[in-house]
């Protein structure tokens, strides 16, 4: 699931209060697939991951993405060697 700037960089944009949409889908007991959970480190990164003026990822943001998509590539890849 792909955050979006306002939800990092403006939660309470205007008075109002993010619905942690992605959180909830998330911890959803009925969400049965992999996931790759970018939003502590979108979090903590904030405007440093998004184009500005856009909603698209910059290059770093999706260096963060990547990354964390690899590590858990590999983490399958190791999980299925040794079964």
């Amino acid at each position: 699931i792909i955050p979006n700037p306002v939800s990092i960089l403006e939660p309470h944009y205007n008075g109002g209060h993010y619905n942690n949409l992605v959180r909830r889908i998330q911890d959803d007991p009925a969400l049965d697939i992999e996931q790759i959970n970018v939003m502590p480190a979108f979090e903590k990164l904030r405007n440093r991951v998004y184009r500005a003026a856009d909603t698209h990822w910059n290059n770093y943001g999706m260096q963060v993405w990547l990354d964390a998509f690899n590590a858990q590539l590999q983490k399958v890849a190791i999980e299925s060697k040794t079964r």
